[in-house]
């Protein structure tokens, strides 16, 4: 991580552009990108579902393509594009992580200066998990983020760069549809004010409406039923990691004003980075709901980054907000890393990056 934050920070000036000095940026950039991929790629038996996705590529010839379930196209072209060669399992792992990274990269595309504090926000947060564990909502999730940074630009080709990042997000995992409105709701400007009440209202709208509306519904699909037995037999908790992740969500709330007057064109991931952390808090307990929210806590990506960006580079004022959201963040990394290497390992035994790693006696 943090070699390819070194080489990601390569031409950048001290502003929100970057160096004249193509070859450096891309060279960094390069380098940046080659070490994430090789990161992710090289993982074996990591991620809850990796077993679930193993033994879909097993029997994936047999798989048909289907708009009513949950395979979808460009999921399943890969993994059977992968079977009709005979190619090992791995190589399903090597292809989606090359799409995850060039994702995440590709939603930098106009704010390059904040991608080495993205690659940070990435693995000490909850992103990369959500990555590894999901891969293909992963993947419509960063393929979202692509799509987001198009909305505010004038004309025609914008809506229809939006629309193909959106189109790539489906091939993937459909959930990424109920967010083609953002495009438009995405152009609204608030003020501090107006941020928290909208988000205030979001979060009582969703625990005492739309909660009692979800459960009649989620009870009409026999094939959800064990999901909300589940649900309901397990108390959602708020404990010392939850308070830390929280209080490091509230503090980018202090350079709104700032931002506000001085890069406008960010207030848009505010407002909906907000909505998607009161909705996931208000449902807490469901995750369904709550994997639904990832799309706009993604934006956490960027709005974490550019707190520390003009902490560091623009405004020392800001440091100590930036160096209170390090403190909380890394208490929130260690005291959830044991958890995260038990609960995350499929097996007893795992790797990643070519180092093997043994959950025995933990």
């Amino acid at each position: 991580m943090g070699l390819a934050m070194f080489f990601a920070s390569l031409g950048v000036k001290k502003n929100m552009r970057v160096s004249k000095s193509r070859l450096v940026m891309n060279a960094g950039y390069t380098a940046a990108f080659l070490l994430l991929f090789f990161f992710l790629a090289s993982r074996v038996n990591l991620g809850r579902d990796w077993n679930n996705y193993m033994d879909l590529y097993r029997d994936c010839e047999s798989t048909p393509f289907s708009f009513s379930e949950s395979f979808e196209f460009g999921f399943l072209f890969i993994m059977k594009f992968l079977k009709s060669l005979d190619a090992d399992f791995q190589w399903f792992i090597i292809i989606t992580s090359f799409i995850t990274v060039t994702l995440f990269f590709r939603a930098f595309r106009k704010i390059y200066c904040l991608l080495p504090f993205g690659i940070l926000i990435f693995f000490t947060q909850w992103a990369y998990p959500v990555v590894i564990n999901t891969i293909r909502q992963g993947i419509a999730i960063l393929a979202f983020l692509c799509a987001f940074s198009y909305v505010g630009e004038s004309g025609p080709k914008a809506l229809l760069k939006y629309l193909a990042f959106i189109l790539i997000g489906v091939l993937f995992h459909y959930t990424i549809l109920l967010f083609i409105p953002v495009y438009w709701l995405g152009k609204m400007q608030v003020n501090l004010k107006q941020l928290l009440l909208i988000t205030g209202a979001a979060y009582v709208l969703s625990f005492f409406l739309i909660m009692p509306l979800f459960n009649d519904v989620l009870a009409l699909f026999s094939k959800y039923t064990y999901s909300m037995d589940s649900y309901y037999s397990n108390s959602a908790t708020f404990g010392f990691g939850a308070m830390t992740v929280l209080i490091a969500r509230l503090l980018p709330l202090v350079i709104f004003p700032y931002i506000k007057k001085k890069y406008p064109s960010f207030v848009k991931y505010y407002l909906l980075y907000y909505i998607g952390v009161a909705v996931n808090y208000a449902f807490l307990k469901y995750l369904m709901i709550v994997r639904v929210t990832f799309y706009l806590q993604f934006f956490e990506l960027v709005l974490m980054p550019l707190l520390l960006f003009l902490a560091l580079r623009k405004k020392k004022k800001y440091g100590i907000y930036a160096v209170a959201f390090l403190v909380f963040s890394f208490i929130y990394y260690f005291y959830t890393f044991r958890s995260f290497i038990v609960d995350q390992a499929v097996s007893t035994d795992y790797s990643v990056m070519l180092m093997n790693f043994s959950t025995r006696g933990i």
